[in-house]
């Protein structure tokens, strides 16, 4: 059976608590600079293997993981849907005074935060997502790493659905964006992260074009010109990273969309790592430990 469940808002997946402090990791990001972060793996076991697809906006990652998810029996866990499906009010964890401007659909004051949070690193990263996109500013690369804790454990939950429910592996979807994101995922899901990254490349004429043709909201050409500049600063060191730490399966997504998912499933065949991951052959070797 294939599953082809999302994690958007209307999926039902969210998880309990999130973002509280109590974690080991955040202890950590209080200690250390962004330079020396999470410089060695520990022994940490999330019970599924994870595979990551990396590219710039426009370049087809969600189409594709989609169509993966559905072919697979993955799991395809896009972490700004995940977020994004805590924002509607009330936002968990968030006092009602501040929740009420949440449920009017207006900012919340820069005033009315530094009062109760006292600065921008205290913010949970549902209410910081939710003010930067009514401002229509970048989020900060710190929210995503505090937002590693609660989505460690949204995958251990996955980890341990049963029978047709449970999924292959879990699809990371535009995670990690930067080379000091990377190295805090290997701390929080442990060695063997990931088991394998998808890289996606795309010329920028192309991925513009898919982009404005979304029409999502306020996504216009000035705000994928941010987004896609930002990719192509940082994305490539990810992929640099993986390369040296991981195994990587790169595609050119400048083509139709069924050309490139087919691609992809051919580029992907010839991964012993994806073979094994979705069991796409038989192996006399015994059991791989990829998580």
């Amino acid at each position: 059976m294939h599953l082809t469940e999302s994690t958007h808002a209307g999926s039902g997946r969210t998880a309990s608590k999130p973002f509280e402090a109590a974690s080991y990791v955040d202890s950590k990001l209080a200690s250390m600079s962004a330079d020396d972060l999470f410089t060695e793996t520990q022994e940490i076991h999330i019970g599924i293997p994870i595979i990551l697809i990396l590219g710039p906006p426009g370049c087809g990652k969600g189409t594709l993981s989609k169509r993966l998810a559905a072919d697979y029996n993955l799991y395809h866990f896009s972490v700004g849907d995940w977020l994004r499906a805590q924002t509607p009010p009330p936002i968990v964890g968030v006092p009602e005074h501040i929740n009420k401007y949440v449920h009017a659909g207006e900012v919340v004051p820069t005033d009315v935060l530094t009062v109760h949070y006292s600065s921008e690193d205290n913010i949970p990263p549902p209410l910081l997502l939710y003010n930067c996109g009514k401002r229509d500013v970048s989020t900060p690369s710190e929210m995503w790493l505090r937002a590693l804790p609660a989505m460690r454990t949204e995958f251990e939950r996955i980890a341990q659905s049963t029978g047709s429910n449970r999924p292959t592996a879990i699809l990371l979807d535009n995670f990690p964006k930067t080379i000091t994101h990377a190295r805090a995922a290997a701390e929080v899901f442990g060695a063997g992260f990931p088991a394998l990254a998808i890289s996606i490349a795309c010329s920028e004429e192309v991925a513009r074009s898919r982009f404005l043709s979304r029409g999502r909201g306020s996504d216009d050409a000035g705000v994928f010109g941010r987004r896609y500049a930002r990719s192509a600063r940082e994305t490539p060191a990810v992929v640099s990273f993986y390369q040296r730490t991981s195994s990587v399966v790169e595609v050119d997504a400048a083509r139709e969309a069924e050309a490139v998912y087919g691609h992809l499933a051919t580029r992907l065949a010839g991964s012993q790592t994806w073979m094994e991951i979705t069991d796409e052959e038989d192996s006399d070797e015994g059991e791989v430990l990829l998580f």
